[in-house]
């Protein structure tokens, strides 16, 4: 039987571009047919307020799951790094995309340098220690879209801004003669856990989208995607934890790398098998770690 599979999403350029790179997937590798319905959520109508003022991740992902779990939508498509780590109950993730450049990336207006007196927007705790750290700069919270932040950035109201590599691809807008780029290795800037990665959520007691979704599935992302989702539940993090965490898969196991901050910065790396064991093995040393302090 042919479906009409009505995918949720939010407005925003990007989010719909990582939509129809998720439709693409399922209208070629099964019979069925996508419609996308768009949506605003708490996180886009109220860009006045940090994050934290008003829900963290949820903020961007609680309208599309409620419009799920009332079968408004039969799936929703979302940046992972942007889930809460609890979903709501009967909800899962049934499918992700192969994953992309993790790595943050520094964008500043032709010809700038960063001194020690520059201004970098970034409202990530994450991404403002690593900054910090590495330039001994000052950081200024920033929220909006991609092109939003760097229309900031054309008016000066800051000397940089720091943003996903993964969005910049998708929106082309990587190689912009007006912008300098430094793109930091993930090994020395750690990007936010599933930062790259789109995730595909569904109703886990709807077995025939349950079946469209493996057929979509990325298994190596998702295996760094449960690594990752198992570390920050571990961690017991919230939006405003300074952590971040990336996976790969090699020969014969897994490597995961972690950021953490508690009065001063700690990097980890572990290798493991099982994904969920090796970031709970992981999330235990770190503890362990800066309990001592």
């Amino acid at each position: 039987m042919i479906m009409k599979i009505r995918i949720g999403t939010r407005k925003s350029k990007l989010a719909l571009i990582q939509t129809n790179i998720i439709k693409d997937l399922i209208e070629k590798n099964t019979n069925h047919q996508c419609e996308i319905v768009e949506m605003s959520t708490l996180g886009d109508d109220r860009r006045d307020l940090k994050l934290t003022e008003f829900g963290g991740k949820g903020a961007f992902v609680d309208t599309i799951e409620k419009a799920l779990l009332d079968k408004s939508i039969d799936i929703a498509v979302h940046s992972a790094k942007d889930l809460p780590v609890q979903l709501e109950q009967g909800l899962e993730i049934g499918a992700v995309a192969k994953r992309a450049n993790p790595q943050d990336v520094l964008v500043m207006a032709q010809g700038k340098t960063i001194s020690s007196n520059s201004v970098i927007g970034t409202g990530s705790i994450r991404r403002q220690l690593q900054i910090k750290a590495k330039y001994g700069c000052k950081c200024k919270d920033i929220r909006g879209n991609v092109p939003t932040r760097l229309k900031k950035l054309d008016d000066g109201e800051y000397d940089g801004i720091v943003l996903a590599r993964a969005g910049l691809d998708r929106l082309n807008m990587i190689d912009i003669d007006k912008y300098n780029y430094e793109f930091f290795e993930t090994s020395e800037f750690v990007p936010a856990p599933c930062q790259g990665i789109i995730a595909v959520e569904n109703r886990a007691d709807d077995g025939d989208i349950r079946d469209v979704l493996k057929a979509i599935n990325y298994m190596e992302t998702y295996v760094c995607f449960v690594a990752e989702r198992a570390f920050l539940k571990a961690m017991d993090s919230g939006c405003q934890t300074p952590l971040g965490a990336i996976s790969e898969i090699g020969e014969k196991s897994l490597k995961m790398e972690c950021f953490y901050y508690k009065d001063k910065i700690v990097k980890m790396s572990i290798e493991g098998e099982n994904p969920v064991l090796t970031a709970a093995v992981l999330a235990k040393k770190l503890k362990e770690v800066t309990n001592e302090w």
